[in-house]
């Protein structure tokens, strides 16, 4: 799979929502500001609160280029995306929607296998779900012809997606190991830590950083070996009749 095709399969969803004429410069400003931090969940917890309209269209607008351009973004956009989307009547944008929930919940469950820990890091990727269990639960109904033809869209971000191999260990794919809870017990005592507590709706994330000490991550093989599985059987539900 190339670029072009990715791009080829957001076309076919219908991803791109209007443009809007104007800007919402403040939130736009703060949406960016708070992408650069190394948790991401101000990020996250910002996009999920809009205070108008306004801010609502210039918000997923924003979600829309990060997840066009394609490069640094995790499970947590395609939730949040689908997440605001909601229950919309426009047959385009519903079909956005459902394609946002599925890629989400798939990337959640290939992100949590980097961790050595797996039931710590299911937890985790649970949090997220709820928030678009009302897409999934209606994806999961649709006839198969069109689960197919919007899992497309997760199956190839699945496949065009590289591992994190940056010194950053908390970025990226990795994000889930950064805040298991095994992990936050080991160092949040220790010197040169950094804590914050971020809570979003009914997620509440400790977040601890440690410069030298890193989480458990998964070898190579297990990763790999885990997200084929994954894969699969994501594909196997998809084409069930």
């Amino acid at each position: 799979m190339t670029s072009t095709h990715y791009r080829k399969i957001i076309s076919c969803i219908a991803l791109v929502i209007p443009t809007l004429a104007f800007s919402q410069s403040s939130k736009i400003e703060t949406l960016n500001r708070e992408e650069q931090t190394w948790h991401k969940f101000s990020l996250f917890r910002e996009a999920m609160n809009p205070k108008s309209e306004e801010e609502y269209m210039a918000t997923l607008n924003w979600l829309r280029d990060r997840i066009t351009a394609f490069g640094g973004v995790d499970s947590r956009y395609f939730v949040t995306y689908s997440a605001l989307l909601g229950n919309p009547q426009a047959p385009s944008v519903k079909d956005t929607a459902l394609a946002m929930a599925f890629t989400a919940e798939l990337i959640l469950r290939i992100e949590g296998a980097r961790c050595k820990d797996q039931v710590e890091a299911k937890k985790i990727s649970d949090q997220w779900i709820p928030l678009i269990q009302r897409q999934l639960f209606e994806f999961n109904n649709l006839p198969q012809s069109k689960r197919k033809k919007l899992a497309a869209f997760g199956f190839t971000f699945a496949s065009l997606q590289k591992r994190n191999r940056s010194n950053d260990h908390r970025t990226g794919d990795r994000w889930q190991c950064a805040i298991l809870p095994s992990y936050t017990e080991k160092i949040y005592k220790l010197e040169g830590v950094e804590f914050t507590q971020i809570p979003m709706g009914n997620i509440v994330n400790v977040m601890v950083s440690h410069p030298t000490i890193f989480p458990d991550f998964a070898s190579d093989e297990e990763y790999e070996s885990r997200k084929k599985e994954i894969i699969s059987a994501a594909r196997t539900k998809v084409d069930r009749e």
